[in-house]
Order: C-alpha cells, then structure tokens, then sequence
C-alpha cells in the first residue's frame, strides 16, 4: 500500500493545549514540529473518495475491506 509523503502535524497531550494557547511562544511552537514516532501509528485502507475535497461524511474514514 502506497503511503501519501506528506504529513500533518500530530500533537498530544501538553502540546496540543500549548498549541492552541496564544500565549504560547512561537519558539516552543516550532520545536513541536517533529516527526511522530512511526511505531504509534496505524494506517488503513479508505476510500478514493477521501481525495474529493466535495465529500465531507464520516464514511470517508471507515475502512475499506479488499
């Protein structure tokens, strides 16, 4: 299964909540962007229709079965 190159930013936890306080310094914003650690995530198979920015439902993240 082919895996899209980019990526969005994944916070938890405490720097979810700085990242959403204005108060927050910009610096510490920018150390939170890091690579999430590749061993937490998970992937499954979703549909094409997910790439037709029209389509806005909750089936788009159900899996799909092949």
């Amino acid at each position: 299964m082919e895996v899209h190159d980019r990526m969005p930013v994944i916070l938890t936890g405490d720097d979810a909540l700085a990242w959403l306080d204005p108060a927050t310094d910009p610096a510490a914003l920018g150390e939170m962007l890091r690579p999430f650690p590749s061993k937490q995530m998970i992937s499954n198979l979703v549909s094409v229709a997910i790439g037709n920015v029209r389509n806005n439902n909750a089936s788009l993240i159900e899996t799909v079965k092949v």
